[in-house]
């Protein structure tokens, strides 16, 4: 399911995040979405994004319609900042 998906990926996220940003976290995940916190520097990074989406949308499973993962709003002060 995408659910299932969604998880391994997240799994696979965090990997990344502890071998390539160890100074970013997880904080959280609702359905789809994957709240990251760190440093404002490296969230804002283009590098960061790339990598994040790369192992975001990688899958072992063949789709008729691809993962996509799209950049999102940062905030400085909290989630509900976001897109102010």
């Amino acid at each position: 399911t995408a659910a299932d998906i969604m998880k391994e990926r997240v799994v696979a996220l965090h990997a990344f995040l502890k071998d390539t940003y160890s100074d970013v976290m997880i904080r959280g995940v609702v359905h789809d979405e994957v709240v990251l916190c760190g440093p404002e520097e490296t969230l804002k990074s283009d590098a960061f994004h790339k990598g994040v989406s790369d192992v975001l949308e990688a899958s072992p499973y063949k789709l008729r319609v691809p993962l996509k993962c799209s950049r999102t709003e940062i905030s400085s002060e909290s989630w509900a900042g976001c897109g102010k």
